[in-house]
């Protein structure tokens, strides 16, 4: 992960800091990396970057894997929606995640097959 440049999104959006503990925004952006596709997909074809807002399936598995609030989610994604789309996860930080998409996957039909997992210069999907 990109330490310099999350401790900058941090400062430029200290309430967050109020709101939110660091591990749980860290598992926030984690996610949200492992769902860029299915977030793509539903969105407009046309959008060049990150959507506006999160789909719902998305947004409802996220919080319900972290015990978010639906308005944390929503500010969370508003404000490092852009530092998600252009940043990647790292080695060994899909495993950390794999027990959330089984526990909560299928109510928001969202599978391990989601959840990429990075491996030196490949991707492999679970």
């Amino acid at each position: 992960m990109h330490n310099a440049s999350l401790s900058d999104l941090y400062s430029t959006f200290p309430h967050l800091l109020q709101i939110l503990p660091f591990d749980h925004l860290l598992a926030f952006i984690i996610i949200s990396r492992h769902l860029k596709q299915r977030i793509a997909m539903g969105s407009s074809c046309l959008l060049i970057g990150p959507p506006a807002s999160l789909t719902r399936s998305v947004h409802g598995f996220i919080c319900r894997c972290l015990l978010l609030d639906h308005e944390v989610a929503k500010m969370c994604w508003l404000s490092f929606r852009n530092f998600i789309w252009e940043t990647s996860n790292m080695v060994g930080q899909a495993e950390v995640y794999l027990e959330l998409f089984i526990e909560h996957g299928r109510e928001f039909e969202i599978g391990t097959s989601h959840l990429l997992i990075c491996r030196r210069s490949s991707l492999m999907v679970i």
